[in-house]
């Protein structure tokens, strides 16, 4: 039909594209942006996606990489986020959760995930120390 008249057909990213396992409709750890993703796309943009080599492009990285997957993981396969790990060649680190969920993982290790993060981006990405300022407010009670 796109050929012919240059009109694609429209589809539903989260059915029709993603990965549709049980987990991902029934979370709702990213309900904060559910509203902001299309319900309908062209199918031309999966053409991007099928291109997409995120390996090849780790092959030539030698800027820092942080990996973090799940072991087992069933929406984002945990072999994506070994080969990403394995091709790149700067300082690198993978990190596997087990005992969890794609989603699940958020709530099971989010805060752990949370300060290894900053501890990597304070080892390879800040360029002095960071200062941090912090204020309780009036009440004292922090947000």
């Amino acid at each position: 039909m796109r050929v012919t008249t240059g009109q694609g057909r429209l589809v539903d990213p989260r059915e029709e594209i993603m990965i549709a396992t049980p987990e991902r409709r029934a979370t709702r750890v990213k309900a904060d942006v559910d509203g902001r993703v299309p319900t309908r796309i062209p199918l031309a943009a999966v053409e991007e996606i099928l291109h997409y080599r995120p390996v090849a492009a780790a092959a030539t990285l030698v800027k820092p990489l942080l990996v973090i997957g799940v072991e087992n993981d069933t929406t984002t396969p945990t072999d994506h986020a070994v080969a990403l790990y394995e091709a790149a060649r700067g300082p690198r680190e993978l990190v596997l959760l087990r005992h969890t969920s794609h989603y699940a993982s958020y709530a099971d290790y989010g805060d752990a995930m949370a300060r290894r993060i900053v501890e990597w981006f304070e080892r390879y990405l800040c360029s002095s120390p960071l200062l941090v300022r912090s204020d309780p407010g009036l009440d004292g009670q922090r947000p």
